[in-house]
């Protein structure tokens, strides 16, 4: 059995390697600024942000939870060291940003995290969609005495999406900024409903299709171990913002 986790967790190391990273920054806006922030970031994103090859900027609205109403700004790299790159950290759209929009917005604390393509689903091959805007997202810490079990559900439960054809899923860990081990776990909709509907109709399905794959109640024994691997679990929704947002 220790191989296997062993392995496992190999697997994850290797499967992430050189794979996306984001810089992922949290930002509080007063109520009386917020429609001078978002005309500023607006104005920004088409100068700077709206055509291929230039630098990928997103934006979301938290909807719940003790964040609400705040905004997420997400930076999109290749690796790590693109975000040490000269040229775009002292592009004209970062001094254009640091004047016309920093001014209304409090930068509430940055995060860099880091694609894990072992336990990420994105269906039609890989296809990026571009009509979800709506996410689900979990934040999960988990305990180091228990990682083979937090991992061996989020990587098993990856390929029975798979089978099923579920809805898009992409799970990031962090690499700077956090306390503990923080894993981010982003399911990706078109709106409200389309979450309603894959949670409520398609649940039953994916835990018969984990166990079809794993073994009987597997699934059950599975994900009771990634439970208990946890020292906490947060969850909240966020709209994408598209006109502060680079297009798909």
């Amino acid at each position: 059995m220790k191989n296997i986790y062993l392995f496992i967790l190999s697997f994850v190391f290797i499967t992430s390697a050189n794979s996306q990273v984001i810089r992922y920054t949290l930002m509080d806006v007063d109520s009386k600024d917020r429609e001078k922030f978002e005309t500023a970031l607006a104005n920004k994103t088409k100068i700077y942000n709206g055509k291929k090859g230039q630098q990928e900027v997103y934006t979301f609205s938290i909807t719940s939870g003790k964040d609400v109403y705040k905004y997420v700004r997400v930076v999109v790299n290749e690796s790590f060291g693109d975000f040490g790159n000269y040229q775009r950290n002292t592009s004209e759209g970062v001094k254009y940003f640091r004047k016309n929009v920093g001014p209304y917005a409090e930068n509430l604390g940055s995060y860099f995290m880091k694609l894990n393509k072992a336990a990420s689903y994105t269906p039609n091959n890989d296809e990026f969609q571009k009509d979800v805007n709506f996410r689900r997202v979990y934040l999960y810490d988990y305990k180091d005495s228990h990682r083979e079990d937090f991992w061996r559900f989020r990587i098993r439960y990856k390929k029975a999406l798979e089978k099923m054809g579920g809805k898009r899923m992409g799970v990031l860990t962090c690499l700077s900024g956090c306390a503990g081990n923080k894993v981010m776990v982003r399911y990706h909709f078109n709106d409200p409903k389309d979450d309603e509907d894959f949670l409520g109709k398609n649940l039953s399905k994916l835990v018969e299709t984990y166990n079809e794959i794993f073994g009987e109640d597997s699934y059950k024994v599975d994900i009771q171990r990634m439970w208990n691997s946890l020292e906490s679990k947060r969850v909240w929704h966020e709209v994408r913002r598209n006109k502060l947002s680079s297009p798909f």
